[in-house]
Order: C-alpha cells, then sequence, then structure tokens
C-alpha cells in the first residue's frame, strides 16, 4: 500500500516524501517469486498456500499484474529513497529483493536490508527479539539521514 501511494502520488505531481520504508512488502501479487515456494515451510507467518486466495481477496477483479495491485510492475522512476527490511525466510522474500533491483534500474537509491531467519514485519516485535531493535534503530538512521539531506 505504501509503494502504491508514492506510484499515485507521483503520477498525479504530488509532492514525495524525502524516503520511504517498506518492511517485508507485498508487491508481487502473481506470485512469480522464487521464495514462495522455497520457503513455503520455512515462513512462520505467513502460509504459502494462501498467498494466491489473499490475492485475489486484495485485487478483486483487477489482474494481479497490474501495477496498481502489483507494484513490482510499475515504472519505479522518480521515487524516493527506500529502505526496505525483510525477513530471509519470508515467502514474500524475492518481492523485496525484485523491488530494489528494478528500482535500482530506474535510479531509485535504496538500502535493503535482509534479516537472517527473522519472521514478516519482525520489527514489530522489537519488545522481544533484539533483530527488532536493531531493524528499527536502523530505519531512525535512515530516516534522519534522507531528512537531513532533504532540508540542505
Amino acid at each position: 500500500l505504501a509503494l502504491v501511494t508514492l506510484l499515485r502520488a507521483r503520477d498525479r505531481g504530488l509532492p514525495l516524501p524525502a524516503a520511504a520504508v517498506l518492511l517485508s512488502p507485498w508487491t508481487d501479487l502473481t506470485a512469480s517469486g522464487v521464495s514462495v515456494q522455497t520457503n513455503r515451510k520455512r515462513d512462520p507467518m505467513l502460509p504459502a498456500h494462501r498467498i494466491e486466495e489473499a490475492a485475489r481477496m486484495y485485487a478483486g477483479n483487477a489482474e494481479l499484474d497490474d501495477p496498481d495491485v502489483s507494484p513490482l510492475f510499475a515504472n519505479l522512476l522518480g521515487l524516493p529513497a527506500l529502505a526496505i527490511h525483510v525477513g530471509s525466510t519470508e515467502v514474500l522474500l524475492d518481492d523485496s529483493h525484485r523491488l530494489a533491483d528494478r528500482a535500482r534500474e530506474h535510479g531509485v537509491d535504496v538500502d535493503l536490508t535482509t534479516w537472517h531467519r527473522m519472521p514478516h514485519v519482525f520489527p514489530m516485535f522489537a519488545d522481544f527479539i533484539p533483530e527488532g531493535r536493531r531493524a528499527i534503530d536502523a530505519i531512525a538512521a535512515f530516516v534522519a539521514a534522507r531528512l537531513e539531506a532533504a532540508m540542505q
């Protein structure tokens, strides 16, 4: 949702933020990423066998490869810097890696961090796991640096 919001704001000529943070983003509702299969039994949060059903519930009648549904397939030119955090065991791992690659191809500054054996959106568990706290600290540093650069 955050990525599609950025794309729509850009397309409407609205001002964009200096940066955006994406946590375990689901960017390809076609589920064409290899990690949907390779992490099928490793992801403790997202059941791979439900991805197609969830995608259809979200997309309604829209095509799953429509960039408004799957922003991986969008033109990413002109987006602000992106910080992407994802766990290595997620079925959505490839969504993050392929998004980072495509964004870089479009000239977007991308800071991608893959966290070893962390679950989907693990920073929300910062009170319980140290990696969550470290991720939040890294996000804060990323945002602070981009804001400082934008202010100059």
